[in-house]
């Protein structure tokens, strides 16, 4: 597993935790488990408790540059965003869209769905009319063609309507926004690499429903309390109560790393920071 001297780092709060080193050494443990968010403070067990959320843990086996960091920043941000305000009139029915929210919500007027997709597929599902869909401000980039058919217009003298939320302006784009680093190549002509970020990570935890990793050889268990909650900037969050709550990873040989190493992680700790903390370890 991973060696113990890669897992401790002082945490600041609300921000991308991403660093890379050159690891001496052998493992802690040839059978030990992975654990995400679990403390490693020998001395003041209780003191290393994480409270607080944690999102997108990924760990390569190599040591990233300084522009595939950028990368993984400019895809992973987070978006401001709060929950959506009701407009909608009383005895009517509305659904709520954001850059911000998340298809796995139940209740799109609170917790607010990501895609319009989600939306038109739960209209159909249930067989609603008159139903009213406010998409929130921001661009909404499409994957794939937006289809509609005659299950999603409505009926006569209560269609379904899709229109932006009041105030705010909402884009539909077929395209794709490239944050990164232009340079003027000729006469107002701009150049850019394209490429997202590095796709060769051993494992990535995005906390999308569950505590699985998105390759499907490290998945993880939610261990005492640990729980998937909705957050208006991440999506999904892996939260933390500050006790024994933690993600445990069965002990895998491809987490037997000795060499080089980066591990990143959006964390977020809810009390002040008095100790070092844990976002990856094994005990």
């Amino acid at each position: 597993m991973i060696t113990r001297r890669t897992i401790i780092i002082s945490l600041a709060v609300n921000f991308l935790v991403q660093w890379g080193l050159y690891i001496p050494g052998t493992p802690v443990s040839e059978t030990a488990s992975a654990k995400i968010a679990r403390h490693a403070i020998l001395d003041a067990p209780e003191a290393g408790y994480f409270k607080g959320t944690v999102d997108e843990v990924m760990i390569y086996d190599r040591v990233l540059s300084a522009e595939e960091i950028q990368q993984i920043y400019n895809t992973q941000k987070p978006v401001s965003g709060e929950h959506p305000e009701k407009v909608c009139p009383q005895g009517a029915t509305c659904y709520y869209v954001s850059v911000s929210g998340n298809d796995t919500n139940s209740d799109s007027s609170d917790y607010p769905f990501r895609t319009i997709q989600n939306a038109r597929d739960t209209i159909r599902e249930v067989g609603n009319n008159g139903v009213t869909v406010y998409l929130r401000e921001g661009v909404y980039e499409l994957s794939e063609i937006l289809e509609f058919d005659n299950r999603d217009s409505g009926i006569s003298g209560t269609p379904n309507i899709y229109r932006a939320f009041p105030g705010e302006q909402a884009t539909i784009s077929g395209g794709k926004r490239i944050d990164s680093n232009w340079q003027e190549y000729n006469d107002d002509i701009y150049v850019t690499n394209v490429e997202s970020f590095p796709d060769d990570y051993v494992s990535w935890w995005k906390f999308e429903g569950n505590a699985d990793d998105t390759t499907g050889r490290n998945n993880g268990n939610l261990i005492n309390g640990a729980s998937i909650t909705p957050d208006s900037q991440k999506g999904n969050v892996l939260s933390l109560g500050g006790s024994e709550d933690n993600v445990e990873v069965a002990d895998s040989a491809l987490l037997d790393i000795t060499d080089e190493i980066t591990l990143s992680a959006w964390v977020k700790l809810n009390a002040g920071i008095s100790h070092s903390k844990s976002v990856v370890g094994c005990r």
